[in-house]
């Protein structure tokens, strides 16, 4: 004895499940794209500027416990000057492209022993891609200013009376 087996009829649901998927795949593709890969890219690329400023604070504040107050105090001196300016040509600060000027504030206050020398830098780098409706967010859609600041002895106390 054979058995037929009966066949569904045909409703005509086939082209709705075999074309749903990549029907949805476009629109998928826009949201991961600008809700997720560019941002991501962004926070990566903060990850990177935030390197790179406590790179840059951690060369200042090194050299300036080995200079005169006088020399770390001078606008036109090694510290506020000659060390950032080689910072912007550097690969590092090449990549991120730091918006404006880079400022430091050398802070001097003498502890028990020592003489402390506190550099806070300032700067600011533009997003990598700057997502247009996020742009009250630093480092997304505005500039991420970043503030980083170091302590050190000062190599010879001589050094804070100059």
């Amino acid at each position: 004895m054979h058995l037929k087996r009966k066949s569904a009829p045909n409703t005509g649901n086939r082209r709705s499940r075999s074309g749903s998927a990549i029907s949805e795949f476009g629109p998928a593709l826009f949201l991961f794209i600008v809700f997720m890969l560019f941002p991501v890219l962004d926070v990566i690329s903060m990850g990177f500027a935030y390197f790179s400023a406590c790179t840059l604070n951690d060369l200042q504040l090194r050299e300036a416990a080995r200079q005169p107050k006088t020399q770390v105090l001078s606008i036109d001196g090694v510290i506020q000057e000659k060390i950032p300016q080689q910072w912007r040509n550097s690969t590092l600060s090449l990549l991120l492209a730091p918006q404006t000027n880079i400022n430091t504030v050398p802070i001097y206050k003498a502890g028990v022993g020592a003489v402390y020398l506190t550099l806070q830098t300032t700067v600011s780098f533009r997003p990598l891609l700057p997502i247009p409706f996020l742009n009250g967010i630093p480092g997304l859609g505005a500039p991420l200013t970043l503030t980083i600041s170091g302590t050190r002895p000062l190599e010879d106390n001589r050094l804070y009376a100059q």
